[in-house]
C-alpha cells in the first residue's frame, strides 16, 4: 500500500466481498467429489510409502541402540564409568529421534483413513462453500488469519481503488470460473478451505 493508512474495516468490507464469490452449485461439487477422491487416492499411497520409511528408519535407530548396549555391556567397570554420560547422551538422541518418528507415523495414520469417509455431502459442500463470508465475518482475528493464509497469496490497497486480492491456487481458478476445469485444482488442497470455514 502507498500513501497514509487505512481502517482495518474497509480491509475486511472487501474481504467479504470478495469471499462472496465464491458461489458453487451442484455441477461444481461434482467436479469436486472426483477430484478429491482421485488426489486422496495418490495422497493416501504417498503417505503409506512415507510410513514404511519411517517404520524403517525406527527399526535401524533400535538395532543401532542394542549394538550399543552391547558395545557398552561388554567394556569393563572402568570403561563403563568413563563411557558413562556419552553412552546415556547417545540413548537419549536415539530414543527422541524415535519419539519424533512415532508421532510422524501417528499423524500419517490419521491421514490415511478410507476416502470415502472424507467425502463431504452436497449439503456440506454447498453449506461450507457459501457461507464463507459469513464465517469469516463471525471469525476470530485469529481465525480470519488461517482462513486467509490457505486462500490468498497477497492483497494491495490504493485509496481510490480500494483493495485488491491475489488469490491462490485453486481458489484463483473458481473464483474467476465459478467452475472445477479437467485439470485446474487439486482437490485436496480444496478440501483445505472447507477444513478451515469448518474451524470457524
Amino acid at each position: 500500500m502507498k500513501g497514509k493508512s487505512v481502517r482495518a474495516s474497509k480491509i475486511f468490507d472487501a474481504l467479504y466481498s470478495e469471499l462472496e464469490k465464491l458461489k458453487f452449485n451442484q455441477k461444481t461439487y461434482k467436479d469436486f467429489a472426483a477430484k478429491v477422491n482421485s488426489a486422496t487416492g495418490e495422497k493416501i499411497a504417498e503417505l503409506k510409502t512415507e510410513r514404511r520409511s519411517l517404520a524403517g528408519s525406527i527399526q535401524h535407530i533400535k538395532k543401532e541402540m542394542e549394538q550399543e548396549s552391547d558395545n557398552y555391556a561388554k567394556l569393563s567397570e572402568k570403561g563403563r564409568e568413563s563411557m558413562k554420560e556419552r553412552y546415556n547422551e547417545k540413548l537419549e538422541i536415539w530414543e527422541n529421534q524415535i519419539i519424533d518418528l512415532k508421532s510422524k507415523i501417528n499423524e500419517i495414520d490419521d491421514k490415511t483413513i478410507d476416502p470415502a469417509t472424507m467425502q463431504m455431502s452436497l449439503d456440506e459442500f454447498l453449506n461450507l462453500a457459501n457461507t464463507a463470508a459469513d464465517k469469516m465475518r463471525a471469525g476470530t482475528p485469529v481465525q480470519k488469519d488461517e482462513l486467509c493464509r490457505i486462500m490468498f497469496l497477497n492483497l494491495t490497497f490504493d485509496h481510490e481503488k480500494g483493495a485488491t486480492f491475489l488469490w491462490k491456487e485453486p481458489f484463483s481458478m473458481l473464483v474467476n470460473s465459478h467452475s472445477v476445469k479437467r485439470g485446474g485444482v487439486c482437490g485436496t488442497q480444496t478440501h483445505d478451505l472447507f477444513d478451515a470455514i469448518e474451524a470457524l
